[in-house]
Parts: C-alpha cells; sequence; structure tokens
C-alpha cells in the first residue's frame, strides 16, 4: 500500500497508526496498474466500492509538478472507464512526519515547528452502472499567475508580545490585483480559446516567498511549501482551470463573493461574529438564480482576513499586503501569539460561453457530510464519511429524478473543532481563530435541484459519544 499512497488511492482506506486498515478491498496502487503488472481486466473490482467516491492523485516527491497528477489522472481514467469523471479539485493537506495527511478525518497542525504542506489532485467519479464509453475522459489545466510588479520593502518590528525581528526589511512582491488578473486571463481566452469544456475554476493559495530564504518561486506547479515559525511568508493567490478535453470553445469565466454578515460584539468590538454557512449560501443560492446567462461551475470556500484595525473590525475578501487593497498576495507571520480571525466567504465561478445556452440552477442547495464523533477526541475515518455520502445519493436516486446531473460540485472542506470541547462539531461555521490547530476533514455537496433527507438509519447513526472528566480535560506537560 505503500507504493500506493505516492501514486493515486481510492477515498475509502483509513490510516490506523502504522498500520493500514481496509474495510473494503483496496483499490491496485499506481505502480500495478500501469508497470505491467496488472490485475484482471487493467482495473480494479467495483463490487464492493461506493458507487459514488474520488480518486486522490498524489507527488512523488517535493520536484513533482502538477502536470504529473494531471498524467496519472488521465492513466487512471483510460484504464477505469467504467468510472465517470464528474468533477475535480486541488486539495491542499498537511504533511507530518513525511506522510500526507489524506488518511485521518483529524488533522493537528502545530505551531512551533511550522507547517508543511502539498497539493494534491482530487478526482469525483461515479461508477458507471450501464455501458462503459470506449474513450475516457482526458483532463486538462490551465493555470495563471497574476503578474508581478515591483517589490515592496515591509518592515518587522517587535509586536505587542516583544516578539519579531526590529528593523528587518524583507522585500516582498507585489502582483496585480485581482480584476487586473482575471481581465487579463480573459484575453488569453479570448485569443487561445480552451480545447475543451471547463469543469472548474479554482484560486489556489501559493507561497512565494519568505523573509528567512527570500527566494521567490512564481511556478504555480510546485505542490511542497513550508511555513515557518516567525517567518513573514508571502503568498500568491493564482487562478487554476480544468477542463475536458474537446472541441476548442470561446469561454470567458468570472466569480462573485458572497462574504458572510458581521455582526459586532458590544461587550468585545474585537471579537466579531458572523452570520452561518446556511445564511451565506442562502444569499449565494438567490443571486444564481438570477444568472440564467452564465453556467456555474463550482463553489470554493476560501480564507477571508479579518481586518482588527480601529475604529472597528473589517472582512477583507482579497488578500491583501497592508494597505494595499484588491491585491492578489499577502503576508503574515505563524506565531501562537496572533489572536486574529479568519472568516471563511463562498466564491461562485462561472462561464459565459459564446454560442451555448447556459442555464444556471434554478433551485441551488447545498449538504455537508462530516464525519461521526467516535470518542472525545477521535472521529470516524474517511471511509464511512464516504459512503455516508454515497448512501445519501443513492437513496435519492432511487426516489426522485436525481442523478449525477443533480450533483453541481463536489468540495472538500476543513472544520474547525476542539477536541477537549463537549460541543458538537458546528458545520455552519464560517471564522475561526488563526491559531486554531485542529480541524475535521469533511465533504460538501453542491446540488441543483430538489433533494431529500434519508432517514438515520439508511445513511447511518451517529453513536453516542461518552464524556469523562479525563477526557474533557488536556494535561500540560
Amino acid at each position: 500500500m505503500e507504493k500506493s499512497e505516492r501514486g493515486c488511492d481510492v477515498g475509502i482506506s483509513h490510516h490506523n497508526g502504522d498500520n493500514l486498515n481496509f474495510p473494503l478491498p483496496p483499490p491496485p496502487s499506481y505502480n500495478e496498474i500501469f508497470s505491467g503488472v496488472q490485475p484482471a481486466q487493467g482495473s480494479f473490482s467495483t463490487q464492493s466500492h461506493p458507487i459514488y467516491t474520488y480518486v486522490d492523485f498524489c507527488p512523488d516527491g517535493p520536484n513533482s509538478k502538477y502536470p504529473e497528477l494531471i498524467e496519472k489522472a488521465n492513466s487512471w481514467l483510460s484504464v477505469n472507464r467504467s468510472y465517470l469523471l464528474l468533477s475535480c479539485e486541488s486539495v491542499t493537506l498537511p504533511v507530518q512526519k513525511g506522510n500526507i495527511c489524506r488518511q485521518q478525518s483529524v488533522h493537528w497542525l502545530a505551531l512551533n515547528n511550522g507547517r508543511d504542506w502539498v497539493t494534491i489532485l482530487r478526482c469525483w467519479i461515479k461508477r458507471v452502472q450501464g455501458q462503459i464509453p470506449e474513450q475516457s475522459q482526458v483532463i486538462k489545466t490551465l493555470a495563471h499567475m497574476p503578474e508581478k510588479k515591483k517589490s515592496l520593502s515591509i518592515t518587522i518590528s517587535n509586536n505587542r508580545y516583544g516578539m519579531g525581528f526590529r528593523g528587518y526589511n524583507p522585500e516582498m512582491p507585489s502582483f496585480s490585483d485581482e480584476s487586473q488578473s482575471l481581465k487579463k486571463l480573459n484575453e488569453n481566452l479570448a485569443n487561445s480559446p480552451l480545447p475543451g469544456k471547463i469543469l472548474r475554476v479554482e484560486s489556489i493559495k501559493k507561497k512565494v516567498t519568505d523573509s528567512r530564504s527570500m527566494i521567490t518561486n512564481l511556478d504555480p506547479d510546485t505542490l511542497y511549501w513550508t511555513e515557518g515559525e516567525l517567518v513573514t511568508t508571502c503568498f500568491v493567490y493564482y487562478t487554476r482551470i480544468l477542463y475536458l478535453e474537446g472541441e476548442p470553445t470561446n469561454q470567458q469565466i468570472g466569480w462573485k463573493d458572497f462574504i458572510p454578515t458581521m455582526m459586532l460584539n458590544p461587550g468585545n468590538p474585537q471579537a466579531p461574529k458572523f452570520a452561518s454557512f446556511p445564511d451565506t449560501f442562502y444569499k449565494v443560492s438567490q443571486w444564481v438564480q438570477s444568472q440564467q446567462d452564465k453556467r456555474v461551475t463550482n463553489i470554493q470556500s476560501m480564507e477571508a482576513r479579518v481586518m482588527m484595525d480601529p475604529p472597528f473590525p473589517q472582512i477583507n475578501s482579497r488578500p491583501v499586503v497592508h494597505s494595499h487593497l484588491n491585491q492578489m498576495a499577502y503576508s503574515r507571520m505563524l506565531s501562537f501569539m496572533y489572536g486574529n480571525k479568519k472568516a471563511m466567504f463562498l466564491r461562485v465561478y462561472y462561464v459565459l460561453e459564446e454560442g451555448a445556452s447556459a442555464q444556471a440552477p434554478q433551485c441551488l442547495l447545498s449538504r455537508t457530510f462530516a464525519p461521526y464523533r467516535l470518542t472525545p477526541q477521535t472521529y470516524e475515518n474517511p471511509v464511512e464519511n464516504v459512503m455516508r455520502l454515497d448512501r445519501w445519493v443513492n437513496y435519492n436516486e432511487a426516489i426522485l429524478p436525481f442523478s449525477e446531473k443533480n450533483i453541481l460540485c463536489a468540495e472538500s472542506v476543513t472544520i474547525p473543532t476542539n477536541l477537549y470541547s463537549k460541543l458538537p462539531l458546528d458545520e455552519g461555521s464560517m471564522s475561526h481563530n488563526v491559531s486554531a490547530n485542529q480541524f475535521v476533514s469533511g465533504i460538501r455537496l453542491y446540488l441543483n435541484g430538489a433533494c431529500q433527507e434519508p432517514p438515520l438509519q439508511v445513511i447511518g447513526c451517529p453513536p453516542p459519544v461518552v464524556f469523562t472528566q479525563e477526557s474533557s480535560c488536556c494535561t500540560i506537560l
């Protein structure tokens, strides 16, 4: 299974310590499929696997590039034509002790030693029920970096806790703003139409440089990066398009942001509260239904920094470098001491197609699947969560005119948690502290059309969690 972790892996496995425990037969490794030592018929048995699931394609090492993930995915799809690609997404995961943390539901992000990250490609697929197509789907990608401008000299002085580097002036690069970058991208698409249909558009955060190394990396295809403690790191958001190979089509992209309503706390103005995900998503749904000329490709949950400057906090949905608003880049220092908040906002991506009769969803809904809590400090593994999603979709297909066409897109989300709290997981939270270091991995479906919630006995009842005095407290060593 070690080989499979380096190549591709279906999202139904669970990592438990040093042992791999599969409640279902594992798929073959990437090398087993493509090195000539192929299983029967060149693909894994589909009898025990869910109809709706995902496949992860991971880099082979720190020098791997994003096109290699696309190549792996296309090779896998060519062999496993019994699966239909529904959508795909770039997922950034933590790396701990050299292992990509993709087989457990709970992530602990240590701050004292910095953080290591990697980007993988996740493909959402459905098992074909009828005739298997003769030709496989082919994924293509296009990355667009905002234009780099002159560098900015940022003074890092002691903060209010007496930490920092007094008088240090690293040169952080500056980039064109969001509107300029989108305009340039659409100009490129007009001059060179994409040979295929756009599946997904996404904004991906990339580390450009930091105050320790000052080595600038503007390659959007790199996959690994590190964020050190007490090191000012400069990030940039670039745009990546994922599309299916086909006939050249004139397509223009756009997006619209929906920020959660902020409610000031009279008792503590520096600790604002935010509207929940359902309240924010309601605004998304109302807007989408009024945009019948646009084809909505996907919805992405993104971070927004809460500016704590007086006279009151403000949500800034666009990354900034200090006072330079509407920029595609920003810098931050990772530290236990920072109590700043992050708010999540929703970005809706759409495509305008020449000569096509695009129709926006008539009824846009969402459904979040979070792993159940088993004990005060453990959650079920991703296997049960994917299987529950599969049972949920199959139930709706059985009782409603519902199919994969009703699934607009799927998104992997992280939900802040506190393993020492008795409070249930807040799936609708739209904010958390920057210093939060415990997260649960979940799945969010965005749906076009009516759906019905199955009885708990169909998708599985959450187990009772018993809290003891020992389990609700932490020991400081």
